[in-house]
């Protein structure tokens, strides 16, 4: 494992899951890869690949619905693709996407059973960085869930 940075996609991990996932975008593929992380439960730890995956992807989510450009390489045409895919979603399965990425987002950035939160605080010149982008993450989903069902 290669770690180089605080982006998101700075991790070969993610770098490896945000290259399969533009090979073929889809929605299905943002659930995939929370579901690494949701089906851990409370308490299990959070292994870098699972939780660099699911960064990846939950920023993708929150460009998805905000409207915002994504930090990470993904070029327009996924990203009109994969919104068109959330319309065609029901108010609920939207919703449930982004409160999702938002767990997602707090397993992984804000808690010690994170494997990549652990690797990240070992490097001061990123960690201040890194944690800074996962608080507004977070913050962005979480404003994604009060508004996204309607």
């Amino acid at each position: 494992m290669s770690i180089w940075g605080s982006n998101f996609e700075d991790n070969d991990d993610a770098a490896d899951w945000l290259s399969d996932f533009l090979d073929e975008p889809s929605i299905a593929s943002l659930n995939d890869a929370f579901d690494e992380v949701l089906a851990h439960g409370e308490q299990d730890y959070v292994e870098v690949t699972e939780g660099a995956a699911a960064l990846a992807a939950a920023a993708i989510t929150a460009s998805i619905f905000d409207g915002t450009a994504t930090e990470l390489v993904v070029d327009e045409e996924a990203v009109a693709d994969l919104k068109a895919q959330a319309r065609k979603l029901a108010k609920g399965a939207r919703r449930s996407l982004v409160e999702r990425a938002l767990s997602c987002v707090d397993a992984v950035g804000a808690t010690r059973r994170s494997e990549l939160r652990q690797l990240i605080s070992e490097r001061l010149d990123w960690s201040a960085e890194w944690t800074s982008r996962v608080a507004a993450l977070h913050d962005r989903l979480h404003l994604l869930v009060q508004t996204v069902a309607g």
